[in-house]
């Protein structure tokens, strides 16, 4: 009787775990599914994670290209501020903040429009 208990209870954890999940995504906005199919977004991942999958592979991979996992994951934060025109904005952030923590921050430095204070 304690084995079939014991699976009960794996069966109730799982199940609240998934209830959860649901509540929490659901109270964010992502799981609005018709207000996202009524704007064009498709409902399923597939897609997208082939579109971010294809373009690692086009931008950071190729014959005698190989990158250091910090510096790829760097190059791969600044193509999106780019593509959404957020570049300035994010270069005025960092200056803002005045940190230097960012591994990619001299990269920005060298081809920002403004100079670095």
């Amino acid at each position: 009787m304690e084995a079939a208990d014991k699976d009960e209870d794996e069966k109730n954890e799982k199940l609240r775990t998934e209830i959860s999940y649901v509540q929490r995504h659901g109270a964010a906005g992502r799981l609005a599914y018709p207000f996202f199919k009524g704007i064009g977004v498709p409902p399923e991942s597939g897609a997208i994670e082939s579109s971010i999958r294809r373009m690692i592979n086009v931008r950071l991979t190729g014959n005698g290209i190989y990158w250091c996992k910090d510096n790829a994951e760097s190059m791969l934060q600044l193509r999106p501020l780019v593509i959404c025109s957020r570049w300035d904005e994010r270069i005025r952030l960092m200056r803002d903040s005045k940190k230097n923590a960012s591994p990619y921050l001299v990269a920005l430095e060298s081809l920002s429009h403004e100079p670095w204070p």
